[in-house]
């Protein structure tokens, strides 16, 4: 099996505003990516999120994962497995700094 894009894109954050980059309701396996190492300077903070959807409408927090300063590797979150079919959400939060343009992408097998 291959990989695909789901989807993909880029984000320029607003701060403390969580920006929802990508909901997915087809069964499969995803991988969520930021290239934050490309952009992220001294006194940024970026939190990246990854959320089920529990049922018709709520969503339950999978993983959250804080960056701060200049980072020296993009992040690949792990695996997502989506066997039910109800959801996923991936989000990004910048925080603190000036606002950057985070570029993105969901692939899916």
């Amino acid at each position: 099996m291959a990989w695909t894009v789901a989807d993909s894109g880029t984000q320029t954050a607003t701060i403390s505003t969580e920006h929802t980059l990508d909901e997915e309701t087809a069964a499969g396996t995803y991988v969520f990516s930021v290239d934050n190492a490309a952009v992220m300077v001294l006194g940024d903070v970026l939190v990246l999120r990854a959320y089920k959807k529990i049922d018709g409408t709520n969503y339950a927090l999978l993983f959250e994962f804080t960056y701060q300063h200049v980072q020296t590797k993009s992040v690949i979150f792990p695996a997502i497995s989506l066997a039910s079919g109800k959801g996923l959400k991936f989000t990004l939060q910048q925080t603190a700094g000036t606002g950057r343009a985070f570029p993105w992408l969901v692939e899916v097998i």
